[in-house]
């Protein structure tokens, strides 16, 4: 995406047609930005809405698109184009993170670049579409920066389980199974409940953080294959 001017541009480039609307607002603002300002609302209901939404519109897209795949390999393509990791990775092409409010605190910790965070705002402005513009912009907004992403998983197989591909991995050239450990758990933190490491002969390759535990192994996996990818 070409960078934009303002968060009115942006809003605007992503489908909104009133981009000071207080939905688009709310789909921008952090629970931490609430506790500052409580007549806020924060992105959180949003959010639960626009994972619905994402799901509905990939899974339309999938099926109509791929018609010599089965169940189970769509439902590993949906789940690979809408984890954790790439929708922060949309959400940083679309620069979310700059327009995103945050308590001084969470902005001195850099909240706009935690990929949990980043993606939570990328689902809450989908619902917050939804609600204002109707499902074809949703689904012009999901054909315009979601699926040129689906021509990688697909050449590069990563729809697949990143935990299943990680140990086929690790297998293969070293003969043993990786191992992972809980970290930490705080479940007052809803970005970022588990932190996961992932271990190899007994040494910690990578760290992973996620709402459940089973999503912080996945995020550890991901980021080990990448490590290994640069050896």
């Amino acid at each position: 995406m070409q960078p934009v001017k303002n968060k009115q541009e942006l809003l605007s480039a992503l489908g909104f047609s009133s981009p000071e609307s207080i939905l688009c607002q709310q789909a921008l603002t952090h629970s931490s930005y609430v506790n500052e300002h409580p007549e806020e609302a924060s992105y959180e209901r949003l959010e639960f809405l626009g994972d619905a939404v994402l799901s509905l519109v990939s899974s339309t897209y999938l099926f109509t698109n791929y018609p010599e795949f089965p169940e189970g390999i769509l439902t590993d393509m949906r789940a690979a184009l809408v984890r954790t990791e790439k929708l922060a990775e949309i959400a940083l092409e679309l620069q979310l993170g700059t327009y995103g409010r945050f308590s001084k605190g969470e902005e001195h910790n850099h909240g706009g670049k935690n990929e949990n965070i980043l993606a939570d705002i990328l689902e809450a402005l989908l619902g917050a579409l939804y609600l204002e513009e109707g499902y074809s912009s949703v689904n012009a907004l999901f054909m315009k920066y979601f699926v040129p992403h689906l021509s990688v998983i697909l050449e590069t197989k990563s729809y697949r389980d990143p935990k299943t591909q990680f140990q086929e991995i690790v297998q293969q050239k070293m003969k043993i199974t990786p191992t992972y450990q809980l970290v930490k758990e705080n479940r007052e933190l809803d970005e970022q409940a588990f932190t996961v490491a992932v271990y190899v002969a007994g040494k910690s390759l990578a760290i992973g953080t996620g709402k459940t535990k089973k999503a912080a192994e996945s995020t550890a996996a991901a980021k080990a294959i990448g490590i290994l990818d640069k050896k």
